[in-house]
């Protein structure tokens, strides 16, 4: 690690319960407009050991006609940007040869397939993130008519 690297590194740790405390309030928010949403499965806000900093805020479609490229395209044209899950460890080309490409790991499978992030970046406003979930309710809305 270079004298640089380590000095932008000190910086961000020293910021880190500012950057961990934004977070968890992004987080908040989308639990609080989406909580009674039935297509999606939200994140966790915690568990008997933690509590979730939502580095990412993720949502998994339960409506299986409805991949995460669906959603998407919908919120997409809504002007909301979203990403996909990552793509499963076993599909990356460099363990193509481990594998022959064809594991059987369904629960992989089935997150890259149907899981989505919403944007969730540290200069996202409350009204921002209001938007993003009045549009999420929208396309749910829409989709339903």
């Amino acid at each position: 690690m270079s004298n640089l690297q380590a000095a932008v590194g000190v910086a961000q740790l020293e910021r880190l319960p500012e950057t961990l405390e934004k977070k968890r309030e992004i987080g908040r928010i989308y639990h609080q407009h989406l909580e009674g949403c039935e297509s999606f499965t939200l994140p966790l806000t915690q568990t008997a050991y933690c509590e979730n900093i939502y580095w990412v805020f993720g949502i998994i479609s339960k409506d299986r006609s409805r991949d995460a490229k669906w959603w998407m395209n919908k919120l997409s044209e809504q002007g909301i940007g979203t990403r996909s899950f990552f793509s499963p460890m076993h599909r990356q080309p460099c363990f193509n040869h481990e594998n022959n490409g064809k594991p059987d790991l369904p629960a992989s499978e089935f997150l890259s397939r149907y899981g989505l992030y919403l944007p969730s970046g540290l200069t996202l406003s409350k009204p921002e993130i209001a938007r993003v979930a009045n549009a999420v309710i929208s396309v749910i809305q829409d989709s339903d008519d």
